[in-house]
């Protein structure tokens, strides 16, 4: 597999309107859905990571889904959102250990020490990873 989309610009997508509609839908269904539980920041990571938390200094975060799989965007989401994480917080990094995109695996690597922790994968799924702070 060359990697459909290893190029600039390749993961850049318009899915803001679509992610809108089904957080609206996902609302719908849910106790408390007077109360926002899903917030979307348009973007690019590395400078609305920063920005979000400098605004939001309040935020703590339980569980971190990487998906970018790029190394600067995962550093980025790492080093803003990793201070306000709590022993027992969860990383889910999407492409942990692959061959096609090694950034995902070189960020955390640049950010953890990784010897303290243990990478787990989901029972079901063999190929979701997970870190437990």
């Amino acid at each position: 597999m060359s990697g459909l989309h290893r190029f600039d610009g390749g993961y850049q997508a318009n899915t803001f309107d679509d992610l809108t509609e089904c957080i609206k839908i996902f609302d719908q269904d849910r106790p408390l859905n007077q109360f926002s539980k899903v917030e979307l920041v348009k973007g690019n990571i590395c400078e609305t990571a920063p920005n979000y938390i400098e605004e939001n200094q309040q935020t703590l975060v339980r569980i971190l889904s990487l998906t970018m799989n790029l190394y600067e965007p995962t550093k980025a989401a790492l080093k803003a959102f990793l201070p306000r994480m709590a022993k027992g917080s969860i990383i889910m990094p999407f492409t942990l250990n692959s061959d096609l995109y090694p950034g995902m695996t070189l960020s955390i690597l640049d950010e953890l020490n990784i010897k303290d922790y243990q990478v787990k994968t989901m029972p079901s799924y063999p190929n979701v990873n997970y870190i437990v702070l």
